[in-house]
């Protein structure tokens, strides 16, 4: 509540504070006022998917479709249908597993159109996936754009995306023996020290990420 002080002697100083207060508060409710606007355009996004009738039917064949190596797709058409399948995995959570394999034959550094690649991977994740499929993908984007031998913008994405795939599958952090999670995880979090201010950035998020849900992963000097 804003303390207008009207018990108390008029002073500049108490004038200066209530119009603090006031500003403050209309602050927050254009914040709130955001993050509802926020909310709901969310749930408005794909209302057409959300009703579809057979989802993982129409998302298997656009995948054999696309697949097929007698499909003449221009690339840029085969982006859209991508993100279209993807955009139906991860809606409707569907086990599409001949997915994953083929969305990592794209994933390298000299890829057109590979940051918008990634953020198709990142879409079709969700908990039901396999572990396995998700270790298989955290190890392709590591290995393809997490090293010293890329571009600084190149890490900055992998990371990013690495981090946003494993919020949505938080389980692939659990000791496994298809992955060396503690080493893998020590491996992304060193990039937080990196010279590289977006590098920086990204192994920043990636580790606080780590601290809040798995922080006994993360060595004392992380």
């Amino acid at each position: 509540n804003i303390d207008f002080h009207q018990h108390s002697k008029k002073t500049k100083s108490r004038e200066k504070q209530v119009r603090k207060q006031i500003e403050n508060r209309k602050k927050a409710m254009k914040r709130r006022q955001n993050k509802d606007d926020s909310t709901e355009e969310t749930n408005q996004v794909y209302p057409a998917i959300e009703q579809l009738h057979d989802p993982h039917g129409l998302a298997s064949l656009l995948l054999k479709k696309v697949r097929s190596t007698s499909s003449k797709f221009p690339f840029e058409t085969k982006l859209l249908i991508i993100n279209f399948i993807t955009r139906l995995v991860g809606i409707h959570n569907l086990l599409l597993l001949p997915l994953y394999p083929f969305l990592q034959k794209y994933l390298t550094g000299h890829q057109s159109g590979v940051t918008r690649l990634l953020a198709y991977v990142v879409q079709a994740c969700h908990p039901s996936v396999p572990p396995s499929d998700i270790f298989c993908l955290l190890k392709v984007i590591s290995n393809e754009f997490i090293t010293e031998r890329c571009t600084s913008e190149q890490m900055a994405v992998g990371i990013n995306s690495v981090t946003a795939i494993i919020k949505r599958v938080n389980s692939v952090l659990i000791a496994s023996d298809e992955m060396d999670v503690e080493g893998f995880v020590r491996d992304v979090s060193g990039f937080s020290r990196h010279k590289d201010k977006s590098v920086s950035v990204a192994g920043k998020g990636f580790t606080n990420f780590i601290r809040e849900t798995r922080p006994g992963l993360l060595q004392g000097k992380f």
